[in-house]
């Protein structure tokens, strides 16, 4: 089955500017704002067995997609404004925020796409970011304290290529740094709805190495009927 990813596969975004296909260490002068994306080429399969990663908690607040808000976050960890970029298929809307410091240092996206309507999160993305780069002013600091994002698996920035596929297994598709995993399933209408379809779910998890770690994770779930 094709993912939800169309096109060639590179990191867009503030990569497009500087012609990058991995944002590491190249964007280091350009400013963060738009979160970066992993456009796929048509025709890869989804050959992860099992959903990726259905839920995840940031700090105290259990994220999970589909069914919690944007708005829900921004309550608790206010002080960003929200971006948007878009329209129809192309539509995305998220909140921004950076956390830690030097080597620690990231910025995470919430992000809601058309499916989500711009207000359930659909998906996050998560990267590393040089010590001296430019956040916007827009994307919100993360206390130092109590903020922490946890997902179910044991995966963040800085894990080896090789704990990756050993969690993971083997991408469904691979290109240079970058790892894409996706799996997709169909879930029947109940019984005795005689005509209904539905929906099916696609889930992915896309990551982009620097130096044989993780230097850029996103995740996205989405239900579509």
């Amino acid at each position: 089955m094709v993912t939800t990813r169309p096109a060639s596969l590179s990191i867009t975004s503030l990569a497009a500017a500087a012609g990058c296909l991995v944002p590491w260490p190249c964007l280091s002068a350009q400013t963060y704002w738009q979160p970066p994306q992993v456009l796929w080429p048509r025709g890869v399969l989804a050959t992860v067995p099992n959903v990726l990663l259905r839920e995840f908690n940031l700090g105290s607040v259990r994220i999970r997609f589909n069914e919690t808000t944007l708005a829900t976050v921004g309550d608790t960890f206010p002080g960003g404004r929200y971006g948007q970029s878009g329209d129809a298929g192309d539509y995305l809307r998220w909140l921004c925020y950076v956390s830690g410091a030097g080597a620690e240092r990231s910025v995470l996206w919430l992000q809601s796409d058309e499916m989500g309507g711009g207000t359930w999160v659909m998906g996050f993305a998560l990267q590393q970011v040089p010590e001296t780069a430019s956040v916007d002013s827009r994307c919100a600091n993360l206390p130092a304290s109590g903020s922490a994002l946890q997902l179910p698996k044991p995966l963040r920035l800085g894990t080896t290529r090789s704990e990756v596929v050993r969690l993971l297994g083997p991408p469904s598709y691979e290109h240079g740094d970058t790892l894409a995993y996706a799996h997709e399933h169909h879930v029947p209408p109940p019984q005795g709805k005689a005509g209904a379809y539905g929906y099916d779910v696609t889930s992915e998890v896309d990551l982009v190495l620097s130096g044989d770690r993780v230097m850029s994770l996103q995740v996205w779930y989405l239900e579509s009927t």
